[in-house]
Formats: C-alpha cells, sequence, structure tokens
C-alpha cells in the first residue's frame, strides 16, 4: 500500500523489534558457522585425497 494513502497517523513503522533482530543475528551466525565447516570439509578431503573426484568416485559403486 501507498503510505500517501493512509490516514494521518498511521505511518507504516520500519523499526524492528528485539524478537526480530535476535532471529536475523542467530540466522547470520548459524550460516556463517556452516559456510566455515563446509568449507574447511572440502579443504580437508582435499588435503586428504589429494582431488576433489576420489571422493565421490569410491562412492558410487555403493550408490549407484
Amino acid at each position: 500500500m501507498d503510505p500517501s494513502q493512509l490516514p494521518p497517523g498511521l505511518a507504516p513503522s520500519l523499526v524492528y523489534n528485539s524478537l526480530q533482530s535476535g532471529t536475523v543475528v542467530a540466522f547470520a551466525v548459524t550460516y556463517a558457522f556452516c559456510t566455515l565447516f563446509l568449507a574447511l570439509r572440502y579443504i580437508q578431503a582435499v588435503v586428504i585425497v589429494k582431488k576433489v573426484e576420489a571422493d565421490l568416485s569410491m562412492a558410487c559403486p555403493y550408490i549407484c
């Protein structure tokens, strides 16, 4: 809705409460941790196996 069409005193508020802010912060922190640990997992796989494809090709006979 266009704010100019609202009656006086009913302008939309863009202020967030603490629950909304906390939810966004918790999501951001969790997303950052997941991204970091996924990157570390891939780095570990490359260091151990020395090539990325070996991790998938070893599991293929059991999956396919």
